[in-house]
């Protein structure tokens, strides 16, 4: 009889913890993180607004590129930013380098450019964040330390996307080299660091911001989060690596570089932000074989991730009004989404309120996913409306996640 009641107690305290863990993961679905501010540098301009006012415009047509050419010696389109100062950037990043006694790096022409486009995006994240008064107050506080009351100074964590064919030691120099283009600035040096989602390699942008969300909702003092991706292709050796010689899809060389600064809302309200865009969690699923791959490409799978970004949200798909993505030209990715966007969103009309990123920029990397959620960020902020961003440009996963507007003067 004894060993019954043990066996229901134990039953019963199983059903607890399983009742627990279930709420837990419901509350960990619903959690948000605030985009404080968006930064981009693209062929259109530095902000991702400029991208869409230039697709609106029908002014994306890539143009020839006399630097760039083909086995034959003809020239090829390309989406290089033109009069991209190089030369100053390289000159700091070596003096740094040498400064700081780091091994000398092989950089080719496109590294040089994925650098340099990194910097600028950097300094435009730094720039924005330390113009704010509120904390520039906090700064000047935390650095006189003779004050009686402690002023609680946020972390500043640098995340970076990186090129996937640069070595461990090339990411880490310019990780600490753009750690210090903010100190610079004035940010406190004991307040930066590279974040340790760094030494995973991540080149997910959504999954990224994901786990950033998550570590913001976990920490008791949350800091303030930058990420950046940068990347370029117009160089020899990137046109070679982006050929697509198994579905004879010639892609377009580009660059870009994208950023964004996260964190909870507490540090919005201490900043007296009056609005501000809040990311929700990520949807994100595997499609059962490539998209590369022969045979017809169903959007099922991306039709599962955008019903359940919705539902994450708690919003219905009439709020959504635009969608950001990173799918490039090939006949498989718009396929694939627009007939996903015809199912869960049947009146939006993909001619007008449909970014495609790549489509317009050319092959920019993992930068095309952070770009999408740049733009999306913006877009809410200029319409006060939520925004879908998605991403089905890689071959297996499947992405989408909703941003919305959200009030900081509200608890």
């Amino acid at each position: 009889m004894l060993t019954a009641v043990a066996d229901v107690n134990t039953s019963v305290a199983n059903d607890d913890t399983s009742a627990q863990q279930n709420h837990t993961a419901e509350a960990a679905r619903a959690w948000t993180a605030t985009i404080l501010t968006t930064a981009a540098y693209t062929r259109f301009g530095q902000t991702s607004i400029d991208i869409i006012d230039a697709i609106k415009s029908k002014k994306t047509q890539f143009e020839l590129d006399p630097d760039l050419i083909d086995a034959n010696g003809y020239p090829i389109l390309s989406g290089r930013i033109e009069n991209l100062d190089t030369g100053d950037v390289m000159a700091q990043f070596e003096q740094f380098t040498q400064a700081h006694t780091l091994p000398e790096q092989n950089w080719q022409v496109e590294d040089v450019r994925s650098i340099t486009l990194a910097h600028n995006v950097c300094l435009e994240l730094g720039l924005s964040l330390i113009a704010n008064p509120h904390l520039y107050d906090i700064i000047i506080s935390h650095q006189n330390k003779k004050q009686s009351t402690p002023v609680t100074m946020p972390t500043i964590y640098l995340t970076c996307l990186l090129p996937a064919s640069w070595t461990e030691p090339q990411k880490q120099h310019v990780t600490l080299w753009l750690i210090s283009l903010l100190t610079t600035q004035g940010f406190p040096h004991d307040c930066i660091m590279p974040h340790p989602l760094n030494p995973f390699n991540l080149d997910d942008p959504l999954l990224t911001i994901d786990k950033i969300n998550i570590q913001i909702n976990q920490q008791v003092e949350s800091g303030l989060h930058f990420l950046i991706a940068s990347h370029s292709f117009i160089g020899e050796q990137a046109i070679t690596a982006i050929a697509d010689k198994q579905n004879k899809h010639r892609k377009v060389p580009g660059e870009a570089a994208a950023g964004l600064i996260m964190c909870n809302l507490q540090w919005a309200e201490k900043l007296a932000l009056p609005s501000a865009v809040k990311v929700h969690r990520l949807a994100q699923l595997k499609r059962d074989k490539s998209a590369d791959a022969g045979g017809k490409i169903k959007p099922d799978t991306l039709v599962k991730a955008m019903e359940d970004a919705l539902k994450i949200a708690n919003i219905e798909a009439a709020d959504i009004n635009d969608i950001t993505s990173d799918s490039d030209d090939r006949p498989t990715r718009i396929g694939e989404l627009y007939e996903a966007i015809n199912i869960v969103l049947p009146e939006i009309d993909v001619s007008t309120n449909c970014i495609q990123i790549p489509v317009h920029c050319g092959e920019i990397g993992t930068v095309a996913g952070l770009l999408a959620v740049a733009a999306a960020a913006d877009q809410v902020k200029e319409n006060q409306q939520a925004v879908l961003c998605v991403c089905n440009n890689d071959g297996v996963t499947r992405s989408a996640i909703i941003l919305n507007i959200t009030n900081t003067d509200q608890k």
